[in-house]
Formats: structure tokens, sequence, C-alpha cells
């Protein structure tokens, strides 16, 4: 999965914020806000990634457990992809 060439980050007022492009802005109506982490998983989503690789980054990084990584992974994913933000 990687993320949709058609939504970027946006600094705005301080905030990570994600909005749609072209035709993404015609179906998506709205931004998403992402915290620290959100924007570390939206960052490593340039390239094609997994669930579990974006697990393990976690784990690397914030010194979490895997499973708890991985459940972060999935509740920051599962919003995202109905949207089309993510792409499978």
């Amino acid at each position: 999965m990687r993320r949709n060439s058609e939504f970027v980050l946006r600094q705005i007022a301080g905030k990570n914020v994600v909005v749609p492009l072209g035709q993404a802005a015609e179906a998506f109506r709205g931004m998403i806000t992402l915290n620290k982490t959100g924007k570390f998983l939206w960052d490593l989503l340039e390239t094609e990634q997994t669930e579990e690789s974006l697990a393990k980054a976690l784990v690397e990084t914030y010194g979490i457990t895997e499973e708890r990584a991985l459940t972060g992974v999935k509740n920051f994913l599962e919003p995202l992809y109905p949207t089309g933000v993510i792409l499978k």
C-alpha cells in the first residue's frame, strides 16, 4: 500500500494537514489532521509499505511493542482506505 498522490501534506497553522488535490478534491471534501505519529506513518507511505513494515518502523522509532504498533497502524489506516487517501 502507499498514499494516494492526489493527497498532500501541508503545514497549516502549525498543524500537519492532509489535503486533496485535483479530482480527489471533488470526491473528498475536507482535510485530515495528523499528529506526530500520523505524520511519521504518512511519510513512510511515500513508498510501498505493508502494515507489518509500518509497525516495525514504529517499534524501532518509538520503542513500543509490536502488538501496540500493529494496532496503531490498523487504527490509522482503516478510516483512510475507504476515502482513497491510502491505496492498497
